[in-house]
């Protein structure tokens, strides 16, 4: 029986084609399992690089703020060392009662534990890359990790909102300090607490949300032993009250339906009585 040349061309391009998207397949299933690195130089990009992409695309004022802040060496270890307080005469106040001082090269514990915790960790005094990740991601900078005794809690990234305590505030806690970074001012520092206490036309929406749980837990730091002030009246799940926060200064979709206050029907003696909303 003869074959078919144009039967078998069509096979054999059928099998190459197969091969083409098989073959990488395969090789990625295994290439690279038993190289490994350690936690500074893991790469986030590699699975997030779409969110690095709309981090890099924010307004130049508010990425520059933000990678200053993660640069800033006295801000990082008073997140580490849980400050609730700074004094730029050179010493740091802390949740747990306790002072450090500045001693010309490190921040110094009554103890004499001394640190100093950097994110630039290639060194060449900008954030970038992965480092501007573990600005707000980092779980060792927030009080966990080798800080806690019997806790290994390093594999892990944290999920940190706009009002949690260290960052913006929020009703409970503010324990951010302006004074920390050059031209600081508390309205950025504390916007939590003032969106929370202040008769703006956004607190109403802030504080409606802050009693909403995300999806997120809320999480005590080793340093920060107290509930999250941002969490939920029950402390289980961190509130939404960070909605409020990127429904202005991010690109998020936001759908809104208003609802129409019934009015009081003057015309109608007999009308119930009620308040008008």
């Amino acid at each position: 029986m003869r074959s078919n040349p144009l039967k078998m061309l069509i096979i054999l391009t059928a099998a190459m084609a197969l091969a083409m998207f098989t073959v990488p397949t395969v090789l990625s299933l295994y290439t690279g399992q038993h190289t490994f690195v350690n936690g500074t130089n893991i790469d986030c990009l590699k699975c997030h690089s779409e969110v690095y992409t709309e981090v890099t695309a924010s307004s130049a004022s508010v990425l520059n703020a933000h990678k200053n802040a993660a640069l800033n060496t006295n801000y990082t270890t008073y997140l580490a060392i849980g400050g609730i307080s700074y004094n730029p005469s050179g010493t740091i106040s802390t949740n747990s009662g306790g002072t450090w001082t500045w001693n010309g090269a490190a921040w110094v514990d009554t103890n004499g534990s001394q640190r100093l915790e950097r994110l630039d960790v290639n060194g060449n005094n900008a954030i970038e890359n992965n480092e501007i990740c573990t600005f707000c991601h980092n779980i060792r900078l927030l009080g966990f990790g080798q800080d806690a005794p019997g806790s290994r809690t390093e594999h892990a990234a944290l999920i940190r909102t706009c009002d949690d305590d260290r960052c913006h505030g929020n009703g409970q806690h503010v324990y951010n300090d302006y004074r920390l970074f050059s031209g600081g001012s508390y309205t950025v520092t504390g916007a939590g607490r003032l969106l929370n206490y202040t008769n703006t036309s956004h607190s109403a929406f802030y504080v409606s949300a802050s009693n909403e749980p995300s999806v997120f837990l809320a999480v005590r730091g080793y340093n920060y032993t107290e509930v999250p002030g941002n969490a939920i009246p029950n402390g289980t799940y961190i509130s939404r009250g960070y909605w409020t926060c990127e429904g202005c200064h991010s690109e998020t979709r936001v759908g809104a339906v208003l609802i129409e206050s019934a009015g009081f029907p003057h015309s109608d003696s007999g009308a119930p009585r009620q308040r008008y909303i």
